[in-house]
């Protein structure tokens, strides 16, 4: 995500420690996993300065597509080799710890087993994107984001 850039507004709108300790909160728990894959964060004050100082350094990095088409013809590399893929692998397979996760508080609200229900679930996934039960580390229930958001 060395193209991705988490970008904080409102900055004229609050009082600044208000503002700093909403960013850190926001680096903590939701841009964590993001943050760790390469993304940049920045503040936007509302002006055209600022602006451009966030999309300038952009606009000097090679773009994910000219990334991969290097991995695919220069270097040779597989598809699943490539960092595209592995960016992609590692998503799906938040999304699946976090569907599970979902799976189980059903289960628990109903009062049923929850294992057979998500490996139930599992087999209506298309086996390319099927990610096996046992492989499903628990989620911290704390750290995992509700799921109404």
């Amino acid at each position: 995500m060395l193209n991705v850039v988490l970008v904080t507004t409102f900055w004229t709108k609050v009082a600044s420690e208000i503002g700093v300790k909403r960013e850190a909160n926001l680096k903590r728990t939701f841009w964590n996993e993001m943050l760790a894959s390469g993304c940049e964060t920045a503040r936007f004050d509302g002006g055209l300065d600022s602006a451009w100082d966030i999309v300038n350094p952009l606009l000097s990095k090679e773009s994910t597509q000219d990334h991969l088409s290097k991995q695919l013809v220069d270097d040779r590399k597989p598809f699943n080799l490539t960092d595209a893929a592995i960016a992609l692998k590692e998503a799906l397979s938040r999304f699946a710890k976090f569907f599970f996760k979902l799976v189980q508080r059903w289960g628990r609200q109903r009062g049923q087993g929850t294992v057979l229900e998500a490996e139930d679930l599992t087999q209506q996934i298309p086996g390319s994107l099927r990610l096996p039960v046992e492989h499903v580390k628990p989620v911290d229930e704390k750290a995992a984001p509700d799921p109404a958001f």
